[in-house]
């Protein structure tokens, strides 16, 4: 049976477990490809992290999208892992280069410095990054008929994912001189954004976070509302269960948000995920 190289596979365990374990629930087939979507959009997380002006980063960002696009026309792009597992399908119209792009062009925003004014310009950035990052995956598993509206489902299962991924690196953001929280949230709980960067006022921190995790749950119903995905896309709706289990840990932590940069994933939560997806099926 054809799998996923080992460096693949390892590589996108040590990077995203949560979204890697999924990743190795999915076919023979298309497992390469998640995997590889799942490194390359930490590749892209890691830019606004790795370098002290924007200059460099956009230039990085821009190698990229010159390589997507060259595999999306069939050409030759630069040699690189990554982009060697995705040729084919971006060549064959499997995978959509403009939904990439607007994975980039999301990482450019934080480059040059996204601060997000309220909680719907936070959503935006999160469609872009975590929500596209599933709407790959449902063109990547989709039967020859395709994912049609499943493609939404799972970007705001993505969304809640990230929502609560915005949560959970507060302090990482803040070691970086890094605020992504709703500006108008921070302002309604009289907290100014270098406040977070030194680490104080963390105790007022609870309503925002509290606001931030209403909208994750609110994507959660959404994908909820869709109903039950078809089992060949389930791979993409897995990491609803990590959503799940990261807003009910900050509910009861009362929105802390020292509880939210302490959350981890438990082993194999995706494939227990797994296990109850599929004993629900007729």
């Amino acid at each position: 049976m054809e799998t996923a190289p080992l460096d693949l596979v390892a590589a996108a365990l040590r990077a995203d477990p949560e979204r890697a374990r999924p990743a190795l629930l999915a076919p023979a087939g298309p497992r390469p490809i998640l995997l590889a979507l799942v490194l390359l959009n930490q590749e892209w997380a890691r830019v606004p992290e790795t370098v002290s002006q924007p200059m460099p980063g956009l230039i990085r960002l821009q190698w990229w999208r010159d390589g997507i696009d060259a595999a999306a026309e069939g050409g030759a792009p630069p040699p690189h892992p990554l982009l060697d597992a995705l040729k084919a399908p971006l060549a064959a119209g499997r995978l959509r280069a403009q939904d990439l792009h607007a994975m980039i062009e999301a990482r450019e925003a934080e480059l040059e410095g996204l601060a997000p004014e309220n909680l719907d310009e936070l959503a935006a950035y999160v469609d872009a990054t975590a929500g596209t990052l599933q709407r790959t995956w449902i063109d990547a598993l989709a039967p020859p008929s395709g994912g049609g509206p499943w493609r939404e489902a799972a970007a705001a299962a993505g969304r809640a994912f990230g929502l609560l991924g915005v949560v959970r690196a507060i302090g990482h953001q803040a070691a970086m001189r890094r605020v992504l929280l709703p500006r108008d949230l921070l302002a309604s709980a009289a907290i100014a954004p270098e406040t977070i960067i030194a680490r104080q006022g963390e105790e007022r921190l609870s309503r925002v976070v509290e606001r931030v995790v209403e909208r994750a749950e609110a994507a959660i119903g959404e994908v909820a509302r869709a109903g039950k995905p078809p089992a060949a896309l389930m791979p993409a709706f897995l990491i609803l269960g990590e959503a799940r289990r990261h807003a009910g840990a900050l509910r009861r932590a009362g929105f802390s948000a020292e509880a939210a940069a302490r959350l981890a994933p438990p082993p194999f939560a995706g494939i227990r995920h797994l296990g109850r997806l599929l004993a629900r099926r007729p």
